[in-house]
């Protein structure tokens, strides 16, 4: 076994992970902000939320079995795909919201 942990070992230093580069990483942070401040993407995380909270709300009321809340939970993510399509092809217009001190229209 421990010629095994040698080849491992040998295999791992030969093979080191690189780091990951700053500039990447500024990129990437970039990226997360452009992603955080689309009008879909923060519709989808409310979205996620609103199913999260009536899930667990189903679930700690014990007023569904497992497979009711697998229906439910169906249920739920078909109406958000669905709300989601519209508002990505205009058919669904959002009220202005306000986003850190400044008023938003979508």
């Amino acid at each position: 076994m421990s010629e095994e942990i040698r080849e491992l070992v040998a295999v791992a230093i030969a093979n080191p992970v690189l780091a990951v580069s700053e500039e990447n990483m500024e990129e990437k942070e970039q990226s997360r902000l452009v992603c955080s401040m689309n009008v879909l993407h923060q519709a989808d995380q409310i979205l996620r939320k609103c199913i999260s909270d009536v899930m667990g709300s189903a679930k700690a009321d014990n007023r569904m079995g497992k497979p009711e809340l697998k229906i439910l939970g169906r249920q739920l993510n078909k109406i958000r795909a669905e709300l989601l399509d519209d508002l990505k092809h205009h058919k669904l217009q959002l009220p202005p919201i306000e986003c850190s001190n400044k008023t938003a229209y979508y």
